[in-house]
């Protein structure tokens, strides 16, 4: 291709965690993206944000919160029932949770984001996996579509970095790509800011570091877009925010000594709320009774749910949802048994969850949500909801 040669492209970049409170004490890129504005974001964790980013819907539409859900009959981890027999310390390690993780990815072809964390291997078979296809390919939220299915419906070329490796690996593939053949618009993922931050910290060197690699990354892209293209127009944006941990409570702990018997419900601990499935009303009312008690979260309801987006038709995704407090984690949790430095998933509320929104010109219209990503892009790309 040369110089030149190309038209207009829009690229858009997702910097994972870049939260508009952090964003605020950085120059980040400020000479090229002098337009910002923050973004409230979904209840929930990028498992929920980027698929309404993408489609502009909210999870009770989309269906995508978080990464795990109860199974409503056969689940992706049905075959592990019989590991259920095999001793604790034999079932509940590292290289197990590997080769099921393994193993199940294949079997399932899932393509997505997929991991096990430390969910218990005794409870994998009542949980089903939400991610299974890659968000960053059409056909990604089934009954959903999402930019790139608009793109693609309409023969548009386009690019996308996907999630897969690093940020470094990611940003080679949209050169390539641009070198490669003429498109409309190019999706940059970045999602080292947000590792960072989990292990260091929101004012830690390392977090700072990581926001210097991204602006690099990024103004090498735009440079490349500037040497092919005619004209070059630059957005970045996040997902969420960040909150510094503050305190982390042993909520399995609590429940055990307190509540109904671990048998009479399903219960998954997540880092920023835990959600149950009681088995009958009375074991979800004592249930209630002990998380009510707790000053450090609270139990939303349904009106409240509903508010936010997740008016679910079913109980899949949770009967009784309890969040912590912002600065509050669950710990040990299905995530980690360690305690990170800061975290995300807090209620949207906060103003350490907002996500942020760069622009390089002045819009007559600026996302204020996460789900306004959708009718942006169509705009910038002159695209139509059909």
């Amino acid at each position: 291709m040369s110089p030149g040669d190309c038209g207009k492209i829009s690229i858009f970049v997702l910097v994972d965690a870049l939260g508009w409170e952090h964003l605020r004490n950085h120059e980040f890129l400020t000479d090229i993206l002098p337009f910002r504005s923050p973004m409230d974001t979904v209840l929930g964790f990028s498992s929920a944000a980027i698929p309404t980013i993408l489609s502009g819907q909210m999870p009770e539409v989309h269906a995508h919160w978080c990464l795990f859900k109860k199974a409503r009959f056969l689940s992706c981890f049905s075959w592990t029932v019989p590991l259920a027999l095999f001793p604790e310390r034999l079932r509940e390690n590292h290289r197990t949770r590997r080769a099921i993780g393994g193993l199940t990815r294949v079997m399932y072809r899932i393509s997505g984001y997929f991991c096990l964390y430390e969910v218990p291997v005794s409870i994998l078979h009542r949980l089903d996996y939400v991610e299974r296809k890659d968000l960053w390919q059409p056909g990604a939220l089934a009954g959903c579509p999402t930019i790139l299915d608009a793109l693609s419906s309409r023969s548009i070329p386009y690019s996308t970095s996907g999630w897969r490796g690093t940020d470094e690996v990611r940003v080679e593939l949209c050169l390539n790509a641009l070198s490669r053949m003429p498109v409309q618009c190019c999706f940059l993922y970045l999602s080292e800011l947000d590792a960072a931050l989990h292990s260091f910290g929101l004012d830690s060197k390392q977090a700072r570091d990581e926001l210097v690699a991204a602006s690099v990354r990024i103004r090498r892209l735009l440079a490349r877009a500037h040497q092919l293209y005619s004209q070059v127009e630059l957005f970045v944006f996040s997902d969420h925010g960040m909150n510094a941990v503050t305190e982390a409570h042993d909520l399995q702990s609590t429940l055990a000594s307190q509540g109904p018997k671990r048998s009479h419900y399903l219960a998954f601990f997540d880092s920023t709320m835990a959600r149950f499935w009681p088995k009958n009303r009375e074991i979800g009312g004592q249930l209630e009774e002990v998380l009510s008690s707790l000053s450090y979260g609270r139990v939303l309801s349904e009106s409240e749910l509903s508010e936010l987006g997740l008016g679910f038709s079913g109980n899949e995704h949770g009967e009784i949802i309890f969040i912590m407090n912002p600065g509050h984690i669950v710990a040990p949790s299905f995530v980690s048994n360690g305690v990170p430095k800061a975290m995300h998933g807090f209620h949207p509320s906060d103003s350490f969850s907002r996500a942020c929104f760069l622009s390089c010109k002045e819009l007559a219209s600026t996302p204020r949500h996460v789900k306004d990503m959708y009718s942006f892009f169509e705009t910038q790309l002159g695209l139509q909801r059909e």
